[in-house]
């Protein structure tokens, strides 16, 4: 089997790939500040909303968010698939 959004069949497949999305996201978002600070791009909007601070990516820094996100993905699946077939 090889790993993947399209693969998931058992509740352990939907929490490994949790697992792989969690990391992605953690990565990704670190890799977009560090872009972000390096290339004087505004990485973050702050409004109010009900009262309440809501920090969001500006548009720009979304785009840079989701390049970088799909990329971790593909990364750690393609980890995760290799080190399956050692394990195997």
């Amino acid at each position: 089997m090889i790993f993947g959004i399209d693969n998931l069949e058992t509740t352990k497949d939907f929490n490994v790939n949790s697992k792989v999305l969690e990391q992605a996201s953690d990565t990704a978002e670190k890799l977009t500040e560090l872009e972000c600070k390096l290339n004087g791009i505004t990485c973050y909007v702050i409004e109010m909303e009900g009262g309440v601070e809501i920090q969001s990516y500006t548009e720009e820094a979304q785009d840079i968010f989701n390049i970088h996100y799909d990329d971790q993905v593909d990364e750690l699946y393609n980890f995760l698939n290799q080190a399956l077939k050692i394990i195997d």
